[in-house]
């Protein structure tokens, strides 16, 4: 539920930077397959067959003890899901636009916003993990920045 109310808030905050949807377009056009299309390496096994196996149920043998901390464990999630409180500012001065016609990704624009403002929270500069597309380079890729 938690994870639900962030990817809610970064997908409205994209929509506020390109002014469209936050779908993005490789991902509009993809349409189902039918089975006939499929290569017939890429079949799976049962694809011929019948059907795989219903899932089923699978039954835990829990005591007393275990049981009673799945529901303090639960019953945490759940105080710390309603003390999260999410502000979206939409920001109308500039956009996807500006920053690009300044040579910035905006990708990069929104890290380093993120990591201004938890400088501004914390005051220091904490860890971050970031790929980075290296395209314009002789065998570029993508590769993870780390600072």
């Amino acid at each position: 539920m938690m994870s639900d109310v962030v990817t809610d808030t970064i997908i409205r905050f994209a929509q506020t930077i390109s002014g469209k949807s936050a779908i993005p377009n490789h991902l509009a056009s993809v349409r189902a397959t039918r089975k006939s299309d499929m290569a017939e390496a890429e079949r799976p096994p049962h694809a011929d067959n019948e059907p795989p196996p219903a899932p089923r149920k699978l039954e835990f043998d829990l005591d007393d003890e275990l049981e009673a901390a799945i529901v303090q464990s639960h019953q945490d999630l759940v105080d710390r899901i309603n003390d999260f409180a999410v502000k979206v500012l939409e920001y109308t001065s500039y956009g996807k636009r500006f920053i690009v016609s300044n040579k910035i990704s905006p990708d990069a624009f929104v890290q380093q916003s993120m990591m201004a403002a938890t400088y501004k929270v914390l005051g220091r500069m904490v860890n971050t993990y970031e790929s980075v597309m290296t395209k314009r380079f002789l065998h570029g890729r993508t590769e993870a920045g780390r600072s």
